[in-house]
């Protein structure tokens, strides 16, 4: 959890590779949402936001995403979405307002 906290990089074995995924924060939420509201392709968006190469991002454009294999982006965009996810299984009780 401390990792999903400091949004540490989360690195998957991808089809033979070594992908290495940059965890969200509250601004790619609040962007998530937006791009959703709008209509994107929010496959292409997970994996435009959120793959690296090193410390920099491994695609420059949507355009870039979109011309890569359909099926590849929609499994890697289900890796990203678990990150989005991370702690809300959480065990502890909610808060009693």
């Amino acid at each position: 959890m401390i990792a999903a906290l400091l949004a540490k990089p989360h690195s998957v074995d991808f089809r033979g590779e070594r992908i290495v995924i940059r965890r969200p924060r509250v601004v790619d939420l609040v962007a998530a949402i937006d791009a959703q509201g709008r209509g994107t392709n929010m496959n292409a968006w997970l994996v435009l936001n959120h793959v690296m190469d090193g410390d920099k991002p491994a695609f420059e454009s949507m355009d870039e995403v979109l011309q890569l294999d359909g099926v590849a982006v929609l499994e890697l965009s289900r890796e990203i979405d678990k990150l989005y996810l991370e702690g809300l299984d959480s065990t502890r009780q909610p808060a009693k307002s």
